[in-house]
């Protein structure tokens, strides 16, 4: 999360400074000047302190996602290359049922048949075919990746099974505290040659660029022209890095 703050932050920041030109602008009928100044300042920082809170608040949301979709992913390629099915009666005996194999192949669960699939191919309109011939005239729960759009009209319209897909999944091995610790997907670590890299992206160029003219236009209205002025140079400044400076490359360890 940390990463995340410095663009929060500025765009904050930016945010903070819009809000106190507008308020100084439309208040400079105000004789005292350094009551005006301190009015605009407080306000601005508030408007600044709920962005940047706000920025933050929905990083962590997406932040969360990310982390819980990657866990699933990881999940699902560890169910992938080992017996799933002893993976599940682990994870169902964790949090209190009780489940076995049966000479059939399904898992025989609290009185509910389970049937897991997680192999590296789907499972096709046959597969779903085979399984219902194999175990017709049994409620099965089957738990697999989720099938594309087509077969999940085909199957709701010719068989009754009840479908859990990744979601069901990641939850049950969750609750039973069963999910992998090794990571099958871990990044190579990045040694980055500078911290703030990310700060001037070409995608920034505009944000700066046009935060920077407003407060220099902004700085003929204002009885607080020198910091207009100051402010907008260093956004304009930004700007130009934005375009000038190279996207710097990293170092794989």
């Amino acid at each position: 999360m940390r990463k995340h703050f410095v663009p929060a932050f500025f765009d904050g920041i930016i945010s903070g400074g819009i809000v106190f030109i507008v308020i100084s602008s439309i208040f400079s009928f105000i004789k005292n000047k350094t009551f005006l100044f301190i009015l605009s300042g407080i306000l601005a920082a508030v408007f600044s302190f709920l962005i940047i809170k706000i920025l933050l608040k929905r990083e962590r949301i997406r932040f969360a996602e990310k982390a819980e979709k990657e866990k699933t992913e990881n999940l699902l390629y560890h169910l992938k290359i080992n017996d799933e099915k002893t993976e599940f009666i682990k994870a169902f005996s964790k949090i209190g049922k009780d489940a076995k194999l049966l000479g059939s192949g399904l898992i025989l669960c609290d009185n509910e048949y389970i049937l897991p699939h997680f192999k590296f191919k789907k499972l096709t309109f046959d597969d779903y075919t085979e399984i219902f011939l194999t175990y017709k005239g049994k409620d099965i729960t089957i738990y697999t990746e989720k099938p594309d759009e087509e077969i999940s009209v085909f199957l709701k319209k010719h068989f009754k099974f009840t479908l859990k897909t990744e979601s069901d999944t990641f939850a049950l091995f969750s609750a039973a505290d069963l999910l992998p610790t090794e990571n099958y997907f871990e990044k190579e670590k990045i040694i980055t040659l500078k911290n703030f890299s990310n700060l001037f992206d070409r995608k920034k160029f505009f944000s700066f660029f046009f935060s920077g003219l407003t407060f220099l236009l902004f700085s003929y209205l204002t009885p607080f022209r020198i910091y207009y002025l100051f402010v907008g140079a260093i956004l304009l400044s930004f700007s130009v890095c934005c375009l000038i400076l190279p996207k710097r490359k990293s170092l794989k360890v």
